[in-house]
This record gives C-alpha cells, sequence and structure tokens, in this order.
C-alpha cells in the first residue's frame, strides 16, 4: 500500500498553496501546518467542545442526520418504481450495518472488503463500515479472483461484502487463501450459501438501528488523519496498489466541491459511476456534505431513462459517457437527414459558441 498525502480525488501531485490559500485552509478546516495536504491534518482540540467542522466523515454524516433526517436521501429503483430512503432510514440501516460487523467481530481500524456494482446497500454498507470503526476496501465486480485475492491479502481485509451468487463463487475459489478473512456478507444471497458466508438481511436483523455504545466511542476517536479508505489503481501496469485516504483528505474535499460547484440542499445528483472508483465515493459524500438526494441508476444502459424519470440537477461522469451519449444522438439525426441534422448541426454550433464565452467569461450574445 502506498501513503497518499497530495489530491485524494484526482491522484495528481498537489501543488504548493499560495498564503492567501493556507490561510483559507486554516480558517475553513484548522490546518496548523503549512504543508500542501488535502486536510489530512487537523489541530487536536478540547474534548469538551465540538469542532466547529466536522472532522470525519462519521461527523459529517452525523450533521447531515441533525439537519435532514426527514428528508430524501437515497432513491433507487425496484420492479415497483421508485423507492426512497430518508437520511435517517439510511443511517438507521447503516447503524445495523455497523453493529452487526461488530458482533461478528469488527474492530476499530479492520478493513473490511465492498465488491459490488453501484446500488443503495453499497452506500449502506460503506458508512456502516466507517459507523462500526471499520475502514472500507472498494472493489471493482469486473476483477478476477487473482486481482481480488492480491486486494484483499494486501489490505489485510476481515471482512468482504460481495454483491450475489456469482462474485460469491469468484471469492469460493480464493478462499482457502484468505486466512484473515473472516466472513463474506451476500448482498443477494443465493439459496444455499457457504458456512464461512451470510446474507445482508441476516447482518442487518443482527444489528440495532441505534450505535452501541462502543461504536460511539470508536466514533469519536476517530479524527481526520484516521484512514477512511484504501482505493486500489485499476493495475494498468501490474497488480493493483492500494491509495491511503484519511477522513481529512475526504472533507475536505467535499468541502471544496461544495464551494466551487453550484451543488445545493434541493439538489438530486444521478449516480451510476462504479464506487469502486474515487470519483463516484467523492461526489456521493459530497451529498452527505451538502444534504442533496441521490438517485441511483440501474446501469448504463438505462441512465437516459432514469435521468427522464428522476429529472436530476446534478450529475457527475466521465467523458466516455458523454462521448457515447453524443455519438449515438449525432448518428441519429444523421440517418434522419434533411431538417432534423440541419437543426441538429445548428444547435451543436450554437452550443459550442456559448460554451466558449461562458468559459471565456463573455456575456452570451443573443
Amino acid at each position: 500500500m502506498v501513503p497518499f498525502e497530495s489530491c485524494a480525488a484526482c491522484h495528481q501531485n498537489f501543488s504548493p498553496p499560495t498564503s492567501v490559500e493556507i490561510e483559507q485552509r486554516r480558517s475553513n478546516i484548522g490546518i496548523l501546518s503549512d504543508r500542501p495536504l488535502c486536510g489530512s491534518e487537523r489541530p487536536t482540540s478540547n474534548t469538551n467542545e465540538a469542532p466547529m467542522n466536522p472532522r470525519s466523515i462519521n461527523e459529517l454524516f452525523d450533521r447531515r442526520l441533525e439537519e435532514s433526517g426527514g428528508d430524501p436521501g437515497i432513491h433507487h429503483r425496484t420492479t415497483d418504481g421508485w423507492e426512497t430512503l430518508t437520511w435517517s432510514e439510511w443511517g438507521g440501516r447503516s447503524n445495523r450495518v455497523g453493529n452487526g460487523l461488530a458482533k461478528l467481530g469488527l474492530e476499530a481500524g479492520d478493513r473490511v472488503g465492498l465488491l459490488a456494482s453501484t446500488r443503495w446497500e453499497w452506500m449502506v454498507a460503506d458508512i456502516g463500515i466507517l459507523r462500526g470503526g471499520g475502514i472500507t476496501v472498494p472493489i471493482y465486480q469486473t476483477n478476477t479472483a487473482e486481482v481480488c485475492e492480491h486486494i484483499l491479502v494486501d489490505s489485510g481485509a476481515r471482512f468482504l461484502i460481495v454483491e450475489d451468487a456469482a462474485q460469491l463463487e469468484k471469492i469460493g475459489t480464493i478462499r482457502e487463501r484468505l486466512p484473515k478473512l473472516r466472513k463474506v456478507i451476500v448482498l443477494d444471497p443465493p439459496d444455499e450459501i457457504p458456512e464461512w458466508a451470510i446474507s445482508f438481511g441476516v447482518l442487518l436483523a443482527s444489528g440495532d438501528a441505534e450505535l452501541s455504545e462502543e461504536l460511539v466511542n470508536r466514533a469519536h476517536r476517530i479524527d481526520g488523519n484516521s484512514l477512511l479508505t484504501i482505493v486500489y489503481t485499476s493495475g494498468t501496469t501490474g497488480m493493483p496498489k492500494g491509495v491511503m485516504i484519511t477522513h481529512g483528505n475526504m472533507v475536505f474535499e467535499t468541502s471544496a466541491i461544495k464551494d466551487e460547484v453550484a451543488f445545493h440542499i434541493d439538489d438530486e445528483q444521478l449516480l451510476f459511476l462504479p464506487l469502486a472508483h474515487i470519483f463516484a465515493k467523492l461526489i456521493y459524500m459530497t451529498s452527505i456534505e451538502v444534504g442533496g438526494s441521490i438517485a441511483i441508476a440501474r446501469n448504463l444502459e438505462t441512465i437516459v431513462e432514469d435521468a427522464a424519470d428522476r429529472s436530476p440537477t446534478f450529475m457527475g461522469s466521465v467523458p466516455r459517457v458523454y462521448e457515447k451519449a453524443f455519438t449515438k444522438i449525432r448518428s441519429g439525426a444523421e440517418a434522419a437527414g434533411g431538417a432534423k441534422l440541419r437543426i441538429f448541426q445548428w444547435a451543436i454550433s450554437v452550443g459550442t459558441d456559448a460554451s466558449q464565452h461562458i468559459q471565456a467569461g463573455r456575456t452570451i450574445p443573443l
């Protein structure tokens, strides 16, 4: 694993801050050092005084529960339509995950793998791991058994949450080479599961909706320097390497996005990127900072339909998704030809000109 003390979101070198930026950081998150960190260091405070700003994602989530408990937190699609979890319901289920993992033997600082696609249970489990004092280790569901083994061994994961029977079977092929792994939890379990695994439903049922006193104490000991997650690289130049990201890193980044992007409490974001990637995790945690709700797209093929259903006001993406959408629209216009093609070409020309004016800070002409 590689300790990472530059930008937690983009994994690029963090340029030295100006004196103005240093003062802004001191006032915003209490950094004492002039070192160019992304919020991983905070001053120690009097334990009798509530911190002015959240030190950890746990404290950030607690603040959201206090301010927005009854408001929508997560929207997810079911066979009967869209269902909504309020922030309080999200918090209650995450507390159940934390308490349930603690009953299985989770200790403070334990690593917990998450091998699943983007779905509401991923975020509930992620926050639940943090509520239990654990550290999340996201794993792409497309990874081979060999890569999964490397990540689980390298991180020292003691628990693993997997999506379904296919992922459970994959882990089964390497189970004997994972001596530290105590239990596997399955979100969508098959009819029969091995004795070293349990269902997510059983885990939820085993934990209370209120955190135990022990877990509350664990949460109080977590600060900006505490490890939040270990995100592994894609492995294009060899086996994936672990990037160690602290609570302070993430708190700083979510605050920075809120300040730089017009993202408000009444916004709803459509989330479809893989949560094993740091960008997706960052923008979902920015909703915790801001208070906006999160709608989970079913998959990449349903983005347009899900967006039409939800009418989101915010969406994080990568260039390839926009390129595919543009190509599909252009192909349709070209196939139609005639007036439709001319209207499409005119709209692209106007949009390009307007974008250039906005980027240059100029008024868009009528």
